[in-house]
């Protein structure tokens, strides 16, 4: 549930180009709270291309304005990138940005979080970890037209971070227990049109961590290298960070809610610091985080 709880926050939105031909029709539902009673409500706009929007305006004194449910639609002839601000008056947050293609529909549902709807009525994953049956590899290629876009880029960057040669039409075979400081023998079978990589590179999974407001938890001592998938429920974002010898550089962040720099503001900071990974929540709320490193 997104909630403005003072006469000072409201929610905007605003896209990163001008539209082709058509603006995006938004609308939003919410209720108001007071101490005394329980008021329904519905706003609904269209977007201004890249002039921010107020689609959800404050509340009045003393009333809590719950927003249960946003929607984004893309009716335009072109893909557009849409972000969702948070304004207070501390200044403007931004809550999640995402490419809308024609005829798909962002969504906000309280309990459910952030969703896409395609333009066949399919749900479309926000945060993948692996590509559905049937998906090529031209579905990752061109950034921004797929959900998968950038795990083609993470995972280019991965190979060259691991030191992996892979030569055109071959194709490499590795076990659980191959040690990626040795050479991976090359089949002498004829070339293929695409090199595939098959086997598994274990990842391990800790426990959900909870943080409160500017609290700090170690994570790993003595990690050489490795890829850390981290997201938390209070940005409901997701990144990719990798770890090479005592440093971290952040490959994936859609949501640009993470940083790889200590005391960050308005960030849930990963770096390296007296010999150990932490991650420090720098929100203004209780973040828990979800961590899984792929590596040694």
């Amino acid at each position: 549930m997104l909630i403005l709880d003072a006469v000072t926050k409201s929610l905007k939105i605003v896209l990163a180009g001008a539209v082709a031909t058509t603006q995006l029709p938004v609308t939003a539902h919410y209720t108001d709270i007071t101490t005394t009673a329980y008021t329904p409500g519905s706003n609904d706009t269209v977007t201004n291309s890249t002039t921010a929007v107020e689609f959800v305006v404050a509340p009045a004194a003393s009333t809590q304005r719950h927003v249960e449910s946003i929607s984004v639609y893309n009716v335009d002839t072109a893909s557009a990138t849409v972000t969702i601000q948070y304004v207070s008056a501390g200044g403007t947050r931004q809550i999640i940005k995402v490419v809308l293609l024609t005829l798909e529909t962002l969504i906000y549902e309280d309990g459910a979080g952030w969703q896409i709807i395609d333009a066949n009525g399919n749900l479309k994953t926000s945060f993948p970890g692996m590509a559905p049956a049937g998906t090529a590899e031209s579905d990752f290629i061109v950034a921004g037209t797929s959900p998968f876009a950038w795990v083609k880029k993470t995972l280019v960057e991965a190979k060259a971070l691991l030191g992996l040669v892979i030569t055109a039409g071959k194709t490499i075979t590795c076990t659980q227990d191959t040690s990626l400081d040795e050479a991976v023998a090359m089949s002498s079978k004829a070339p293929k049109a695409n090199p595939i990589f098959t086997g598994k590179i274990a990842g391990t999974l800790l426990s959900a961590i909870t943080l409160q407001a500017n609290d700090v938890a170690t994570l790993y001592t003595g990690v050489q290298w490795g890829l850390l998938i981290i997201s938390d429920d209070y940005t409901e974002a997701q990144a990719l960070i990798s770890f090479v010898y005592n440093k971290t550089q952040e490959i994936s962040d859609p949501s640009n809610a993470y940083s790889i720099t200590k005391d960050t503001g308005s960030m849930v900071n990963v770096y390296y610091e007296s010999g150990a990974y932490k991650v420090q929540n720098k929100n203004a709320g209780v973040a828990l985080v979800r961590i899984t490193l792929l590596g040694n």
